[in-house]
């Protein structure tokens, strides 16, 4: 059974090595020094006991995801069955969110993501399918991965600026200087 972000053995160490949520994790970088991306996370029920989505009750995140997740359960429940995929309730979809589970769908972005790294990044992004049970069933019919690159023209010095430039996402903004004009 999908359990978000709760552990099924207190012995697993909680850390970005291991499987510490039964979803879809998206890292870069090498065994032993990956970062974190952001988190898909699939909770047991939508309503509220530890094995749901933390809006929902169930267990916060490890420190290192922070807030770059996002969690949703395709079981409406209280019922269940271990042996069924919720097929009717899409994961991560933002549709479909009810019980305690309902401010799960509240982030205005999710559940897209922007990722924002401060330096640029050279290692390839690892997408993993994480589980820490053989009993649970995490299911993926597939998953969309859209990269944007922003190439920072201010800090290359290629932008032709002269005084200020303020990077913009695929562009750049030139500006003056107290009391000059900007050339034509």
């Amino acid at each position: 059974t999908p359990d978000a972000f709760h552990k099924a053995v207190d012995t697993i160490p909680t850390n970005i090595e291991t499987y510490y949520v039964d979803g879809v994790t998206v890292t870069y970088g090498s065994p032993g020094t990956r970062n974190h991306v952001f988190t898909y996370a699939a909770g047991f029920l939508e309503i509220s006991n530890s094995y749901s989505c933390p809006c929902a009750g169930g267990l916060a995140p490890p420190s290192f995801v922070g807030s770059d997740y996002y969690c949703e359960s395709g079981n409406p429940g209280p019922g269940y069955d271990v042996t069924q995929l919720y097929y009717s309730d899409v994961l991560w979809d933002r549709q479909q969110c009810g019980g305690d589970e309902s401010t799960c769908c509240n982030p205005p972005d999710q559940p897209w993501f922007c990722k924002t790294f401060p330096n640029p990044i050279s290692e390839d992004l690892e997408v993993r399918i994480c589980t820490d049970q053989d009993d649970d069933n995490v299911a993926i019919e597939s998953f969309e991965l859209y990269i944007q690159v922003d190439i920072n023209e201010c800090v290359l010095g290629t932008s032709g600026c002269t005084q200020r430039c303020n990077n913009t996402i695929g562009s750049y903004i030139c500006s003056c200087n107290t009391r000059y004009n900007l050339g034509v």
